[in-house]
């Protein structure tokens, strides 16, 4: 699960490891970071312009009071609701995986889709060639590189397609499922100061991360918020 969630570029690997640390390191932890953030205030509140000391008083300290309690309250799951999106990407992905192993033949034994040597070589075999490069000048079959082919061959739809199921079952329904804590809700942290842009941000988990309704899948994955 640790290598898995380490070559997943979705996955804050940060916040993958904290949810596993025993309590009572994860309290120690937060001790000392709230101490260290203390003792650095109290050395640098005298370097702030007035200006900024407004800015820090009248927006920063009321907004994070805010966002605090947001946490606190945290986002209720609908745990059915989680278990039946499951089912339905389980259910949609398995014709999928078969219609791709129908390719395995040409490598001379199973497929794994999620293999990009073997990808490359089964395209090859189909007659395919995607035009992105990698950038150390490979052959790329990311999603951008394999769009143009769709209209080629039908294992093109069904490579994208395996690939947005795996992604919302593996990233999406047991990441929020990780997520969920003992009275139900996800309790993310919300950062003020997370993009260079000042943008409002989220981490563990990241919501602002969850696919749009365009789907079925993200429409559902949404619905799961209670």
């Amino acid at each position: 699960e640790l290598i898995q969630a380490m070559h997943d570029k979705d996955v804050e690997l940060d916040s993958w490891v904290y949810r596993w640390l025993p309590q009572d390191v994860r309290i120690r932890y937060n001790a000392r970071d709230t101490a260290a953030t203390i003792k650095l205030w109290r050395e640098l509140q005298d370097q702030l312009t007035p200006g900024q000391q407004l800015v820090f008083h009248e927006v920063v300290m009321p907004a994070t009071h805010a966002l605090t309690q947001m946490e606190e309250w945290g986002l209720p799951i609908d745990r059915d609701m989680l278990n039946l999106l499951q089912a339905h990407i389980e259910l949609e992905l398995d014709p999928v995986k078969q219609r791709l192993q129908s390719y395995a033949p040409l490598l001379g034994g199973e497929f794994n889709p999620g293999s990009r040597p073997q990808l490359i070589k089964v395209l090859e075999a189909v007659g395919l060639s995607p035009k992105g490069k990698t950038k150390t000048g490979g052959i790329s079959t990311d999603d951008k590189s394999l769009e143009p082919l769709r209209t080629k061959h039908p294992i093109v739809d069904d490579i994208l397609e395996w690939r947005h199921l795996t992604k919302m079952l593996s990233t999406y329904v047991e990441g929020v499922r990780n997520s969920i804590c003992p009275d139900g809700k996800i309790h993310a942290t919300a950062l003020l100061d997370g993009t260079e842009t000042g943008r409002l941000s989220y981490q563990r988990p990241n919501l602002q991360n969850w696919p749009r309704a365009s789907t079925v899948e993200g429409k559902m994955l949404r619905d799961c918020v209670d």
